[in-house]
């Protein structure tokens, strides 16, 4: 038969209409069908600098699957009740990351100075 998944976007950290677009609606496989379907989820580039965090989530559910047989419903899915995919969304407004070249460096107290590289 053929198969009906509903799918929906949930918040976690990030918030629909400041991170991404939320979404929500149907996937349907004709019967005999057994390629696969995309979901896309607009993202938002905020152009703001988090001041706490440098990700934020949300999650792309999949849940009450469906089997038909014609234009009946069966009962014949026996998968789980629900699939989940958690999505990060990277912060990339600011000023970088900052890194060390090296995490520990040894000298003389001889030397005159001592050079740091820095990485951005």
């Amino acid at each position: 038969g053929s198969f009906r998944i509903l799918y929906r976007t949930v918040d976690g950290t990030a918030s629909a209409g400041r991170h991404y677009g939320a979404v929500s609606g149907e996937i349907l496989f004709p019967e005999g069908n057994d390629t696969d379907a995309w979901v896309s989820v607009p993202l938002i580039d905020d152009a703001l600098f988090p001041v706490k965090t440098w990700e934020a989530s949300f999650t792309l559910e999949l849940y009450n699957a469906t089997v038909y047989d014609g234009d009946v419903s069966t009962d014949t899915y026996r998968g789980p009740p629900s699939v989940s995919a958690e999505v990060s969304v990277v912060e990339n407004d600011g000023p970088g990351v900052i890194e060390m070249g090296e995490a520990r460096v040894s000298t003389d107290e001889g030397d005159t100075d001592v050079t740091l590289k820095v990485y951005r």
